[in-house]
């Protein structure tokens, strides 16, 4: 099998492009990176993807580096490439933010990378790292104290947008790719500088190595996939305590803190649901396991915004918005302006937000041969517009607001709301009908109605009044 025949299969087999996409290569004018452009240029139009290309220059290098992107403007020119030129100081930003060159770099890189997805310039942006890179990091890691996430190394594919096609190949053979298509490139002359953690590994460790374990490389490779093939199995088997929400929320089943390992990988994806890249301390993750033993609707805040909470079973992350609730959505109150009377909102047709959509939908009902039953299993409830005194309002939960279910008994609403396991934090989102002039509370929208303004027999026909929410 060719080198080219390689690469494409690997971009099939993993599923890194689908047609019609634009892929942008991360281009530095070295060897590795100027092979990749070329061979998918030249499988562009087998796989029916775009190629571009972006260039970050970071400035630590002076005039060679801007000689490098220089070079790289003139190869695209040429080539017909499209491509994205970048300027950053690193070694300034490095000092300021407290980071080695090497991560502030690596950090710059990848905030441009996900500017381009983000503003559609681009759908994936292509690697160059290989299989001697993917040995390497491996090495990095396991010197640093790595866990079996760690161990798994670079992946072919990562975030559904960063792709890797050249994982299948070594350095060797991108070096004879090269050769045999007389492609251009430059020498970035920090590559022998064993002063970078990467190049003392590359330069000096691995030949040293190499000369009594003939191999290594390749041994951490398959270490690698086979720590990657384990922490998948174990991620899915995470997946099962995690429940992802439309409202910006994820919910962890509490069962699953007490399962070492589980856990880690659980939480790691609970905060990777608002994109929080790091992975949290161990002592969080001590928190989280004493708050699941708090009551119901204790609360712990978190790295990142994040905000945790105790609830009927599973530890809740979500991230508060000042001015609204918990959950990030605004309260019915502060969406409507408040208050709404119950007629004036059955004449619009229910209540909208601020930005002109239904919070909820009150109709008239006519046509029914039997009145329709309320059920607290509804999310469009029915009830009878002549039961409901004309001081009937829309607003949210009050202080001292009580609430006789359907079928009899009376309660205070929190007593009520903690039975049927509504959540503290979005109790004040919840829309009510209810008395403007008493605590006397007629319907839970969505949820029940109260027994005093059911539907029954007695009801006329042109007093069915439907309430619906999307909840």
């Amino acid at each position: 099998m060719t080198f080219l025949e390689k690469v494409r299969a690997e971009i099939i087999n993993r599923q890194m492009v689908s047609a019609g996409e634009t892929v942008a290569v991360a281009l530095s004018g070295g060897i590795d990176s100027m092979s990749l452009v070329f061979a998918l240029k030249k499988l562009g139009g087998e796989l029916g993807i775009k190629v571009c290309a972006v260039n970050v220059e970071h400035g630590i290098r002076g005039e060679t580096s801007k000689r490098d992107s220089a070079f790289v403007r003139s190869y695209c020119d040429g080539e017909g490439i499209p491509l994205f030129s970048f300027e950053r100081d690193v070694l300034t930003l490095a000092g300021d933010g407290g980071m080695s060159v090497e991560e502030c770099a690596r950090e710059v890189r990848y905030q441009i990378f996900a500017e381009l997805i983000k503003s559609r310039a681009c759908d994936k942006v292509a690697l160059a790292h290989h299989a001697d890179d993917a040995a390497e990091t491996v090495f990095m890691r396991v010197l640093r104290g790595t866990g079996l996430r760690g161990l798994s190394g670079l992946r072919s594919v990562r975030d559904g947008v960063y792709i890797r096609p050249f994982l299948c190949v070594t350095k060797a053979g991108i070096a004879g790719f090269a050769e045999e298509n007389r492609l251009p490139f430059v020498e970035d002359e920090t590559n022998a500088d064993s002063g970078y953690s990467r190049n003392f590994i590359r330069n000096e460790v691995f030949p040293l190595i190499e000369t009594r374990y003939r191999g290594f490389a390749s041994a951490l490779i398959r270490l690698s996939e086979n720590a990657a093939e384990l922490d998948g199995y174990l991620a899915g088997q995470a997946e099962k305590y995690i429940e992802r929400q439309a409202n910006n929320t994820v919910r962890l089943r509490e069962e699953a803190l007490g399962l070492p390992y589980i856990s880690k990988i659980a939480l790691d994806a609970c905060f990777a649901f608002f994109g929080a890249a790091q992975d949290i301390e161990r002592r969080h993750a001590v928190e989280l396991r004493k708050l699941s033993n708090a009551a119901n609707g204790a609360t712990l805040d978190m790295p990142f915004g994040i905000r945790a909470a105790k609830e009927y079973g599973f530890i809740t992350f979500f991230k508060p918005a000042s001015g609204g609730a918990d959950d990030g959505a605004p309260t019915f109150s502060s969406a409507c302006g408040g208050a709404v009377s119950f007629d004036k909102a059955l004449e619009d047709g229910g209540v909208k937000n601020l930005d002109g959509k239904y919070i909820l939908r009150i109709e008239r009902v006519s046509g029914f041969e039997k009145p329709p039953k309320a059920s607290i299993a509804a999310r469009t409830l029915c009830l009878d517009r002549g039961k409901l005194p004309k001081t009937a309002v829309i607003r949210t939960m009050r202080c001292g607001d009580v609430f006789c279910k359907l079928g009899g008994g009376t309660k205070k609403l929190c007593d009520y709301f903690t039975d049927i396991k509504i959540e503290k934090r979005l109790r004040p989102t919840v829309p009510l009908v209810a008395d403007a002039s008493s605590n006397e509370v007629f319907a839970v929208v969505g949820v029940e109605i109260a027994d005093c303004v059911a539907v029954g027999k007695d009801t006329r026909g042109g007093d069915i009044i439907r309430l619906s929410r999307d909840i």
